[in-house]
């Protein structure tokens, strides 16, 4: 998903629908109007999204077209809308596959590194960006230049140890890593960005999210067909 031209909240949900699909789940998003985006809705046997605005419901058909379903979705839930209605703060975090965000930005957590860990990718560390060797990844220069470096898709945000034994600071930091994109308008494509600090992140209103049960939901209890029972 690097390089991915998708905004923040698409890369979020695209992932996660793509991985329900491999797996058989049903996954079901909710807009701030009250609307539902639910993957198993079913007519017969052409599947489609129930969307629903109290009590005013009408159906998108998508047929079997998984992409549809992405570009609908896409097309109604957006950064805020994961944060207030989709999304639960995870206590724990972060850990694996959650969201980092805050009222204007998400971002997907795909790597977690506790105190006293290397990054795989630590050797690669340079103080800035060097075009006569890609494989390099620079320091984290700032919003305003990252926007401009339009062809830089890797960033550390912490300078990463890269040999043991490593010497903590008075009080040691959990950091990770997270696929980011910038919005449209600028720089058009998603970032990794490597080694964060989680309490440096704490300190831009962001947290740490996992999707809620009812994004996750497989409706056990409804076949599909008609209005959800609930």
């Amino acid at each position: 998903m690097e390089k991915s031209t998708d905004d923040c909240a698409d890369l979020s949900v695209s992932i996660l629908i793509e991985f329900a699909s491999l797996n058989g789940l049903c996954v079901s998003f909710t807009d701030d109007r009250g609307a539902r985006f639910i993957s198993k809705a079913t007519q017969a046997t052409s599947s489609g999204i129930v969307t629903g605005f109290r009590n005013e419901w009408k159906r998108l058909f998508w047929g079997d077209d998984k992409q549809k379903f992405i570009e609908v979705v896409k097309a109604n839930i957006g950064a805020r809308n994961l944060f207030q209605h989709n999304f639960v703060i995870n206590k724990r975090g972060p850990e694996v596959g959650d969201l980092m965000a805050n009222a204007g930005h998400t971002a997907l957590v795909y790597a977690v590194y506790p105190p006293k860990t290397l990054h795989p990718l630590g050797d690669n560390y340079v103080d800035m960006a060097n075009p006569k060797n890609p494989a390099s990844i620079p320091r984290f220069p700032g919003d305003g230049v990252a926007q401009t470096q339009l062809d830089q898709t890797r960033y550390f945000r912490d300078e990463p140890p890269v040999r043991l034994p490593i010497v903590l600071p008075s009080t040691p930091a959990i950091h990770f890593d997270y696929l980011n994109h910038r919005g449209h308008g600028g720089k058009d494509k998603a970032e990794l960005i490597l080694y964060a600090n989680v309490d440096e992140l704490k300190k831009e209103s962001f947290d740490f999210f996992s999707y809620s049960p009812s994004v996750l939901d497989d409706w056990t209890d409804w076949d599909g067909l008609g209005i959800p029972p609930r």
